[in-house]
């Protein structure tokens, strides 16, 4: 079985709010992205999730595959709502 890259994760992660695409269509989309982009594909990560400490632990993995591949950006879409309120605990932590 083929890991899932990065745009399989990306489309399982949009797959509610696309409503006019199948589950079927996303998982061709996403291999064919794969195949063009092989540096989607991250793998030996996994060992890194453990030692890493975010404000929200489901998203340790997508620093760990960063840290693995070298990247020098991370672009994430986050929910204004979520990120207003961890950048304000962040903050808040500053201060301590």
């Amino acid at each position: 079985q083929r890991e899932r890259g990065l745009f399989a994760h990306c489309a399982g992660s949009a797959a509610p709010g696309l409503t006019d695409l199948t589950r079927g269509q996303l998982d061709r989309t996403s291999g064919l992205m794969d195949l063009a982009i092989p540096d989607g594909l991250v793998t030996g990560h996994e060992t890194l999730i453990a030692g890493l400490t975010l404000p929200d632990v489901d998203d340790r993995h997508v620093l760990a595959a960063a840290i693995r591949c070298n990247a020098n950006v991370i672009a994430l879409n986050l929910e204004v709502k979520r990120l207003a309120a961890e950048r304000a605990e962040l903050i808040a932590s500053l201060g301590d």
